[in-house]
């Protein structure tokens, strides 16, 4: 009987109300019978358990139920909530994207810079093109020798010449070559007096210019390009040393016809 009592308390804490009054007076017989007697299927009594376990375990099911609702709500939010901060800390620490320093535009002063550069460049391409259209092009006129020193001048007196002076002294060693001043054709050829050996090439304009005091003379007739050898320095006629005595005559006339070869030469572009 004690233990009757004791399962009847222990129902009453589950939902003794909502259990039906023939359950309890099924669950009464039965412990008045006793223990062991098999119930017929369908009873009063065997209902009751059945109601009383169905109550129990939907009770439990409802609790657990519920309980696993409000968990996985929870474990949602905080999987939502753990997500989030995730992605806030990993936003935090992303790589700033590269900068394109390198790409961007020059500043103004290396604009500047690089224009002047350019500028400067192209102002030396056309002074090496001028100094080599310059180198190439072909020379007009030249001097009688590349290493001298000039010594008598046009016009001067004294007992060294007849009269004064009518050419322009290139004094240098015996033996140097002497050039032709500019094309032409040799027009004379020979010892000529107080010029002693000398050579005359008259050129296209009419102008005649004469070589004298040649220890050589190479070149006799014939046509000559500017610079070619014509001849070599020497001390030969009325001399005090070796050079060559270079005299200009613009329309080819006698010694009245010569004029002073200096200005003539710089007028041709050279400097004696």
């Amino acid at each position: 009987m004690s233990s009757v009592l004791s399962r009847l308390r222990a129902l009453w804490g589950v939902r003794w109300r909502n259990i039906p009054l023939a359950a309890v007076s099924g669950v009464v017989a039965v412990g008045l019978v006793g223990g062991g007697v098999a119930l017929a299927v369908g009873s009063p009594t065997e209902s009751a358990a059945s109601s009383v376990n169905s109550a129990v375990a939907e009770e439990a099911a409802a609790a657990r139920t519920g309980n696993g609702n409000s968990s996985d709500s929870v474990t949602e939010k905080q999987r939502t909530a753990r997500e989030q901060s995730a992605a806030n800390r990993g936003g935090g620490h992303q790589k700033a994207p590269k900068s394109d320093k390198g790409k961007e535009s020059s500043s103004p002063k290396d604009t500047a810079k690089e224009a002047v550069k350019k500028n400067a460049a192209k102002d030396t391409v056309k002074k090496d093109a001028a100094k080599n259209a310059v180198a190439t092009k072909p020379k007009n006129w030249g001097l009688p020798l590349t290493d001298y020193h000039l010594t008598g001048r046009f016009g001067q007196n004294g007992h060294k010449w007849s009269s004064f002076h009518h050419g322009l002294d290139f004094a240098a060693p015996t033996g140097v070559p002497i050039h032709a001043v500019g094309s032409g054709k040799i027009s004379a050829a020979g010892w000529a007096g107080a010029y002693g050996n000398r050579v005359e090439i008259r050129h296209p304009d009419g102008t005649v210019t004469l070589y004298g005091h040649m220890s050589k003379i190479l070149r006799w007739s014939g046509s000559v390009h500017v610079g070619d050898v014509i001849g070599y320095v020497g001390a030969t006629g009325n001399v005090t040393g070796p050079h060559v005595h270079l005299e200009v005559r613009p329309h080819g006339g006698g010694l009245d016809d010569a004029v002073n070869p200096f200005p003539w030469l710089v007028d041709k572009g050279l400097h004696p």
